[in-house]
C-alpha cells in the first residue's frame, strides 16, 4: 500500500468539513465532473501541480495545530478522497492510536465498483460526509456525467452498518431549487437512523475564474444563483418536512 498522498490543497482550520476545527486535506482525482465543481484542478490524478504528502507529514501539520483540533480531526476531502483509500487507510490505522477524529468528505463516485475499499474503511472513519448529487437517475448524469446514484447508495449502506454520517446536496436554479426535488430529498433522509446531520448548500459560481485560467469551458456559466430569500425557503421547508 502506498504511504503517500497526491494533494492539491491543504486548509489548516477547516469550520465546515465535520465536527469543530479540523485539518483538511484535499486529495487529487475525481471521476465525476460535476457541472459546478470549484476545484476542476483536482480531475485528474496526474497534475504536476498536486504535492505528495506522507503520512507523516499530515500528522506533523495536525501536530503543530493540535490545541486547534481537541474538539475536531482530520477530514480527507477533494477531488474524491476514495480514489486513493489504500493511503487514508494506512493513514486511518495510525491516527486511530493516537485518537484523532477521522472524517471523509465523499460522493462515493466509485463505491459501486470498489466497495470493497468502503468496507475496509468503514470502522476506521469515524464520520462520513456524503455528497448526493441527486436522487434522479437523469438529473444525476446531467450533472455528473455518471448514471451511478452513488451517493444515495452508499447512505443506504452506511445505514445499514449504523455508522454516524452527514448529507449534503447543492441546490442550483432551474435544476432542483424545487419543491419536488426538496420532498424527494426529504422523504429520502427522515427515516435515516445514523444520520447526524443533512444541509443544503447553495450553488455559487466562484470558480468561473479558475476555469477561464484552466482553459476549461465552465458548464453553468449562464446559471443565476439562488438569492438568499429563494435559498431560505427551500431550506426552511426541507427542514420542516424533517420534524414532521
Amino acid at each position: 500500500m502506498k504511504d503517500t498522498a497526491k494533494v492539491f490543497k491543504v486548509e489548516t482550520f477547516g469550520a465546515v468539513d465535520g465536527p469543530s476545527i479540523r485539518l483538511v486535506i484535499f486529495l487529487q482525482g475525481c471521476s465525476f465532473r460535476c457541472k459546478y465543481c470549484h476545484n476542476p484542478e483536482s480531475w485528474e490524478m496526474n497534475n504536476n501541480q498536486a504535492q505528495e504528502m506522507s503520512i507523516q507529514d499530515i500528522l506533523t501539520l495536525y501536530e503543530q495545530n493540535s490545541a486547534f483540533y481537541k474538539k475536531g480531526g482530520i477530514t480527507f476531502s477533494g477531488g474524491e478522497p476514495m480514489l486513493q483509500a489504500d493511503f487514508i487507510k494506512l493513514f486511518a490505522q495510525q491516527a486511530k492510536a493516537k485518537n484523532i477524529h477521522i472524517a471523509i468528505d465523499t460522493s462515493a463516485c466509485n463505491f459501486l465498483q470498489n466497495k470493497q475499499a468502503y468496507e475496509q474503511l468503514i470502522d476506521l472513519v469515524d464520520l462520513w460526509i456524503v455528497d448526493i448529487k441527486s436522487l434522479d437517475q437523469k438529473e444525476h448524469e446531467f450533472i455528473t456525467g455518471s448514471k451511478d446514484l452513488a451517493g444515495a447508495e452508499f447512505v443506504k449502506y452506511l445505514e445499514q452498518k449504523g455508522k454516524p454520517f452527514w448529507i449534503r446536496q447543492v441546490i442550483i436554479k432551474t435544476i432542483n431549487a424545487n419543491n419536488e426535488n426538496i420532498e424527494k430529498l426529504a422523504s429520502f433522509v427522515k427515516p435515516l437512523k445514523h444520520c447526524q446531520k443533512a444541509e443544503l448548500l447553495s450553488y455559487h459560481n466562484l470558480a468561473y475564474e479558475k476555469y477561464n485560467k484552466l482553459a476549461i469551458p465552465y458548464p453553468f456559466k449562464d446559471i443565476q444563483m439562488l438569492t438568499t430569500q429563494e435559498f431560505d425557503a427551500l431550506k426552511n421547508h426541507f427542514h420542516n418536512l424533517l420534524l414532521k
